[in-house]
């Protein structure tokens, strides 16, 4: 398991600032406990965070995916993960650099009150996202996409944060046959 983890936090978009109360604290307490939910990173490592905008979005969104549009979250992998839990994870005696998770604040206020939820509680799950694609989860596969979103529930649930995906916050679905 990660034993030391390292969150950069960035804010040029100030607006998070002003929205979010303890924002760096939330970011860096969200971020360290999905990295050791994943159970895939074992020593030291990095991850930065940019809280930014939709304009910023939109370049990086263009740029990386062909998508000429905003969207809340976009993460860039940097060093590679080994895939066995018996290798160094430290890259040249450096920590592992998980990479970058860049977020647009306007697309995160607009999808917190669609869905009524506060914007502290979305940026938790989105977070949580971004941190399972930089540890190689991917939702590209209903299975995937089953696995990561049981993952960020769990998380959700260990940093006290109502299940996104249902209005019955963490419902056993297991049946009661007595």
């Amino acid at each position: 398991m990660a034993d030391r983890i390292r969150v950069d936090v960035l804010a040029p978009a100030e607006q998070w600032i002003q929205a979010i109360e303890q924002l760096s604290q939330l970011v860096t307490k969200t971020v360290t406990t999905a990295v050791k939910a994943t159970n895939r990173i074992y020593g030291a490592c990095e991850v930065c965070v940019v809280l930014s905008d939709d304009k910023e979005l939109c370049l990086l969104n263009k740029e990386h995916r062909g998508i000429n549009s905003p969207t809340n979250v976009l993460s860039f992998p940097s060093d590679p993960i080994p895939d066995y839990e018996e290798e160094s994870y430290k890259i040249g005696g450096r920590p592992l650099v998980l990479g970058d998770i860049v977020i647009a604040y306007e697309t995160m206020l607009r999808e917190s009150e669609e869905m009524s939820k506060s914007l502290a509680d979305h940026l938790a799950h989105i977070l949580i996202h971004g941190v399972l694609h930089l540890c190689k989860f991917d939702h590209n596969k209903d299975d995937e996409a089953k696995i990561m979103e049981g993952m960020e529930i769990s998380i959700l649930r260990e940093l006290g944060v109502t299940n996104p995906y249902s209005s019955i916050p963490y419902t056993d679905n297991s049946v009661d046959e007595s």
